[in-house]
């Protein structure tokens, strides 16, 4: 699977749907190449084999929408057909139409990134601020959450409409989990949590709901009528959702809205891609100059050891021999691609109703439109494959640094109490650990060059958010001296039909 599927499925998924219709655009200038011919086939297999509902692809080149094209049902029990001006929820690429707006109101003047985002929390109630147990929180910095440096850990709340055991709020979120778990600025730690805080900021700079904030600012300007923040219940033209067991899900909503929460059409999302690489349409407003459309696209810090993060935009720098700069999302019922490719003048835009990596139908795309791509990720993916077995046997596991090694205890902090934690590594990276009264061996434990530690642990948290329901507690944990801190998180498990994934500080002494 592609990073950019890893990174944005967070609920795992499996799609299964029905029907086979493809309706193109009806803003395409000219003919796709023959390549697209393969591409298009695979699509139409794609919903006629029970794999997903519906599929829509775009691309845009040298200014242009060049081609538009649906698959299959965006409303199975009704048989809407899907279209390209249709809204679909697009998950984590609404990061990228807050981070717009963000630069928007830092343009007009109205905030500064580089301060404290606390700074525009004060007229809320007390609690609803970024806190620590570690480090000076003024350092979580509007920046910082939008390149995903402040601190904050993995946070993840997404409920149906439906729900009547899932609590998504957002003030809430902040008092209960915006606690800055690592130094500011010290490393990337994508956050869902971060975004939702940037959210509460356009609100409370913009002084009116943060949909309706994105719309005055962001998508009125630049012409995306399909485009909106969710919930999606009561308007006209939107795709409905499908679990991995085809079950219909009318809306989703989550606890950070500014992360996760937006719509949009194929189309739009086109005009989006496009005026992020300069062509502005005449119908479009500068809502940002190009020079900050740039900063944002190279303003990186390091994500992994192939991508970097900018602000609100991913970027590879050589995916297979092309630069990259893309913002993706993915939950169990709505993933959703748009890729730029600055150097060639190309937009892709890719969106489906249930849960569905796409990255490789992206790079399909892509490789139908720009020959040379496709040629060198043929023979890359060729020689991934002969040297897969020989990785797999030469692979060796990081053995624990030896600041690591000993027996460590202290606590989990949760906004309901706290809960003893002990932890004892060996040498050779062996791991065991007690949650409360609950021991268990950690089978699973790894140790990364630098000192941190990350293993599965058994145990109970004294929270409300899982509702009794079956999670399990993962951590990362970092060594500082005689101090080993970082975070524990709770992940419903993965047949709940909601996604909830909440972190915890973790602060452990050394004992020997």
């Amino acid at each position: 699977m592609d990073k950019r599927d890893i990174r944005t499925i967070i609920y795992a998924a499996v799609a299964f749907g029905l029907a086979v219709a493809s309706h193109a655009g009806a803003q395409v200038a000219s003919s796709p190449p023959p390549a697209w011919a393969a591409v298009h086939s695979r699509l139409e297999r794609l919903v006629a084999s029970d794999s997903t509902p519906s599929i829509v692809v775009g691309v845009a080149k040298e200014g242009r929408i060049v081609l538009e094209e649906a698959f299959g049902w965006a409303d199975k029990e009704h048989r809407r057909h899907a279209t390209p001006l249709m809204s679909y929820a697009i998950a984590s690429v609404t990061k990228t139409l807050t981070a717009t707006e963000v630069m928007a109101l830092a343009g007009q003047g109205r905030l500064a990134i580089d301060k404290p985002a606390n700074a525009y929390l004060t007229q809320l109630p007390d609690s609803i601020r970024i806190k620590s147990n570690a480090w000076n929180v003024n350092g979580v910095t509007v920046r910082r959450l939008a390149n995903h440096t402040g601190g904050l850990p993995t946070h993840a709340i997404l409920c149906f409409a439906d729900a009547t055991r899932c609590d998504a709020s957002i003030p809430q979120a902040i008092a209960r989990y915006a606690i800055a778990i690592r130094l500011p600025g010290e490393r990337f730690d994508y956050s869902n949590l971060g975004y939702g805080v940037l959210g509460t900021i356009v609100e409370r700079v913009a002084r009116r709901p943060f949909a309706a904030a994105m719309q005055r600012g962001v998508f009125d300007p630049l012409g995306l009528v399909g485009t909106f923040i969710g919930p999606s219940r009561g308007r006209a033209n939107v795709a409905a959702s499908y679990t991995g067991s085809g079950v219909r899900v009318e809306d989703t909503h989550s606890s950070t809205p500014g992360a996760s929460d937006g719509y949009a059409s194929v189309d739009d999302l086109l005009k989006f891609g496009l005026f992020h690489l300069h062509f502005r349409s005449t119908r479009q407003n500068q809502i940002i100059p190009d020079s900050v459309i740039d900063w944002m696209q190279t303003a990186t810090v390091r994500a992994d050891s192939h991508n970097r993060y900018g602000f609100g935009w991913w970027v590879d720098d050589d995916h297979d021999g092309i630069r990259e700069v893309y913002a993706a999302g993915g939950t169990s019922v709505a993933p959703a691609l748009l890729l730029l490719l600055p150097a060639e003048r190309l937009v892709v835009a890719v969106v489906a109703n249930t849960g569905l990596p796409l990255a490789d139908i992206g790079d399909d795309v892509i490789g139908a439109f720009v020959p040379a791509f496709a040629n060198k990720r043929a023979a890359a993916n060729a020689a991934a494959h002969a040297g897969s077995a020989q990785t797999r046997q030469s692979a060796q596991p990081i053995r624990p640094l030896q600041a690591l090694v000993g027996s460590w205890s202290g606590e989990i902090t949760t906004y309901a109490g706290t809960v003893p934690i002990a932890l004892t590594i060996d040498s050779l990276g062996r791991a065991a650990a007690s949650v409360g009264s609950t021991h268990s061996t950690i089978s699973d434990a790894s140790y990364s060059a630098d000192g941190r530690m990350f293993g599965r642990l058994r145990g109970a948290l004294p929270v409300n958010e899982f509702h009794g329901r079956p999670y399990h507690l993962d951590t990362e944990l970092a060594v500082h001296g005689n101090r080993l801190t970082g975070y524990v998180t709770g992940t419903l498990d993965s047949n709940a039909a909601e996604g909830i994934a909440l972190s915890y500080w973790a602060d452990l002494e050394k004992q020997r």
